[in-house]
């Protein structure tokens, strides 16, 4: 069993990404926006993040380059379905700054857990 963080400003998606990550048997924390995923990633012990780029307060971009200059160690599956730009642009961004992998919304339960279990246990 892992733990992941989720951090999704929506809450249909959010419950989704929780919900799927539940059932397969990992143990989930849940954050709606990047200032609450930068403070639990420093008092938690986690195997993965999963991260939106586009949410209020601070963003997907930020929370990863901030994650990565604190604790790099983390994998970090972003997620994205665009906002003004496309999806493909703001998942380009979070590679560039060492998003381990990325998917874009919408997709499918199975499509996330795939991406999940390669990452979980992929090399760190």
């Amino acid at each position: 069993m892992a733990t992941i963080l989720i951090v999704e400003d929506d809450p249909l998606m959010n419950g989704f990404l929780c919900r799927a990550a539940e059932q397969a048997g990992h143990r989930v924390i849940s954050t709606v926006n990047g200032r609450e995923a930068i403070a639990v990633v420093g008092d938690q012990d986690l195997d993965l993040i999963v991260l939106d780029l586009v949410m209020p307060e601070v963003d997907g971009i930020e929370t990863l380059r901030t994650i990565r200059e604190a604790r790099g160690a983390f994998k970090i599956l972003a997620i994205s379905g665009g906002g003004r730009v496309g999806a493909e642009n703001y998942l380009v961004v979070a590679r560039m700054l060492g998003a381990d992998r990325t998917l874009a919304k919408p997709f499918s339960a199975p499509d996330f857990l795939r991406e999940v279990d390669e990452l979980l246990t992929g090399p760190r």
